[in-house]
């Protein structure tokens, strides 16, 4: 079995950071007063400004989409989100390497829960 390639990877971890910076900024406007139905950070809102469909950005979001997404796209989504692809990518490798080292001194330390033989 081959391993993914390193673009789907990548498209992946942006998918992900992209996904909860949304659900984060149209929880933020729901908090302040703006109401669901006229939230600009809805997957239909956000798919609209992007001249895609709903069903688009579901499937980019849940990793169900096989055809290739374009960085470009990519930076669009971020910056309706406020944000730009390349604070995203900085964000999201901090995040996994944060989230490995952890690991690394677990293991270390043997704080995972395995016996040591």
């Amino acid at each position: 079995m081959r391993a993914p390639p390193a673009e789907s990877h990548l498209e992946n971890l942006i998918c992900e950071r992209l996904q909860r910076l949304r659900l984060r900024r149209q929880a933020e406007y729901i908090e302040n007063g703006g109401g669901y139905w006229h939230n600009p950070f809805t997957q239909r809102a956000i798919a609209q400004r992007l001249g895609v469909s709903n069903k688009t950005v579901n499937k980019w979001e849940n990793d169900l989409s096989h055809h290739p997404r374009s960085l470009a796209r990519f930076d669009q989504w971020a910056r309706l989100l406020g944000s730009s692809l390349h604070d995203e990518l900085a964000a999201a490798v901090a995040e996994k390497i944060t989230t490995g080292d952890l690991i690394v001194r677990a293991l270390e330390r043997n704080e995972v829960g395995e016996t040591p033989v």
